[in-house]
């Protein structure tokens, strides 16, 4: 069972998102077990009655993916939170956008075209064999 946490502290970095005069903060926890991914984002003494975007970025040499993940509404003392499941294999697409789609295309094309061939090379084995088992049938005279 592999099993992977990571802790991040979230720390203020723009003035006016206080809340009754206290700095902002909060922490996010990020679990991977056995595929399944879940992030849990906790946000305190920020300002009520405002929506707040969530989005989970990722990075690799320079360039940048993200998408939102939902969005935190503080209650009226100034705590949100927000809990979000996220299968492994979703995150497929992210890492499609820092490879890029035209290396990945590169690769996976040439395996369609083959896996194609392969299968049209299997039908025609089959009509073959299909057609030779049937007994040939005389043409019917017309009256």
């Amino acid at each position: 069972m592999a099993y992977e946490r990571i802790f991040i502290p979230l720390e203020n970095e723009a003035a006016g998102y206080d809340f009754k005069g206290r700095t902002p903060a909060g922490r996010c926890l990020a679990e991977n077990r056995n595929g399944i991914g879940k992030i849990t984002i906790w946000a305190q003494d920020i300002r009520p009655l405002v929506r707040y975007s969530v989005y989970l970025i990722f990075c690799d040499e320079g360039k940048y993916a993200g998408v939102q993940i939902g969005s935190l509404n503080a209650d009226e003392k100034g705590k949100a939170e927000i809990r979000k499941d996220i299968e492994s294999a979703a995150l497929f697409g992210f890492a499609l956008s820092l490879v890029g789609f035209s290396e990945i295309i590169a690769y996976v094309f040439p395996i369609i075209g083959y896996l194609g061939i392969i299968i049209i090379l299997m039908l025609i084995v089959n009509y073959i064999k299909i057609m030779r088992r049937q007994p040939r049938l005389s043409p019917v005279a017309e009256i």
